[in-house]
């Protein structure tokens, strides 16, 4: 319960056009600051998120002798029904031959990156120029709950 009695979480499933959708919780304890924040800083937040596990595949593939490798991907930013942006995103991991075409990395099934790439940003901080997380932002995205005012969703 938030301090003003109110549930902090909805495990109701609602229609699509329920009214309560994009309501906050508790309009009282949501942070309408923070969410225009977050919103005006997502695409930043990502660049640096990209630029950040790409350094972090750089070392790995460095120290895994694994020749370059290259991160494409593809995504979408969408807004919720609660007015907060969020990314939907496809990766692909290749590597290059000295000539420059693409073949899959040489990562078994016996040592994937995924645990090295998921310690990249924690909590969405990026890493500072120099590797580090001394420069690393200390933004905190606004807590899950709804952002379009009025009553709340009971």
């Amino acid at each position: 319960m938030c301090p003003h009695g109110r549930r902090l979480s909805c495990g109701k499933r609602h229609a699509e056009a329920d009214s309560c959708l994009g309501r906050p919780l508790c309009p009282d304890c949501y942070d309408y600051d923070a969410a225009v924040v977050w919103n005006a800083h997502a695409p930043e937040l990502w660049r640096r998120t990209t630029i950040a596990i790409r350094r972090r595949l750089a070392r790995l593939a460095r120290g895994r002798q694994l020749g370059k490798l290259q991160l494409p991907y593809a995504k979408v930013a969408e807004f919720q029904a609660r007015g907060l942006v969020h990314f939907h995103a496809i990766f692909r991991l290749d590597a290059t031959t000295g000539d420059g075409q693409l073949v899959p990395p040489a990562i078994g099934v016996e040592q994937p990156p995924g645990k090295e790439v998921s310690t990249t940003c924690p909590r969405g901080a990026p890493e500072s120029g120099s590797g580090s997380k001394a420069g690393a932002s200390q933004y905190q995205p606004p807590a899950p709950a709804r952002t379009n005012p009025g009553r709340a969703c009971s």
